[in-house]
């Protein structure tokens, strides 16, 4: 069984969680960056899915490059090595109400379209 986290990065950055047995995103919480590796740390997650912001179009724009130098940032600061994956979270504001929701419809958007 291996642990699987969704990010969805912002100033909060919201966090959801579950597992490659379980698949159902729960919320974990919402943190500032120094406090989310610590709480990645805690948990050592083997998989990371972090939210894209594409643009209507579909292609990565100045939020995209923030998005990717933050996980780049988070992964030299934590001390596991997970897989990375970045899942398009265009639409996510419209489903959600706040960043650890979006954090879960990121996973839950990955789960429909990767098997894992």
């Amino acid at each position: 069984m291996k642990i699987i986290v969704g990010i969805d990065f912002g100033k909060y950055i919201g966090v959801s969680k579950t597992d490659t047995e379980l698949k159902i995103p729960m919320v974990y919480g919402v943190f500032l960056f120094k406090t989310l590796v610590e709480e990645l740390n805690k948990i050592k997650p083997d998989i990371i899915v972090a939210g894209l912001p594409l643009s209507l179009n579909g292609k990565e724009g100045e939020q995209c490059i923030k998005v990717r130098s933050q996980c780049e940032t988070l992964l030299k600061q934590i001390n596991c090595k997970p897989e990375v994956y970045f899942q398009d979270e265009r639409f996510s504001s419209k489903f959600t109400k706040n960043h650890a929701e979006s954090a879960s419809w990121i996973l839950e958007t990955f789960f429909k379209k990767n098997i894992i």
